[in-house]
């Protein structure tokens, strides 16, 4: 039974894997994030929720977790997260 629950928990996180960079590679509109600069990153994050950048964040950490395009990504949460009526567009 461990077996079955394992492999069940190695699927779900499969596919959350898999929907998170569609969500990032859409929202960035981008087929190939891993290729891009710090820099290219950064400027597509303009307009992005907040829920988007928590996204590209996330997946930014599990990849190649670039210290400072996360710094960056945090920035921009941070005031929405503290100002109730932030702009989120």
């Amino acid at each position: 039974m461990r077996t079955s629950w394992s492999t069940l928990r190695q699927s779900e996180e499969a596919t959350r894997q898999t929907l998170l960079r569609t969500a990032v590679f859409s929202a960035l509109k981008t087929p190939d994030y891993d290729e891009l600069s710090v820099d290219e990153i950064s400027r597509r994050l303009e307009g992005l929720s907040t829920e988007q950048l928590e996204q590209v964040r996330e997946y930014e950490k599990h990849n190649k977790n670039r210290e400072t395009l996360i710094e960056r990504i945090e920035r921009k949460i941070r005031p929405r997260r503290t100002t109730p009526n932030a702009r989120l567009f």
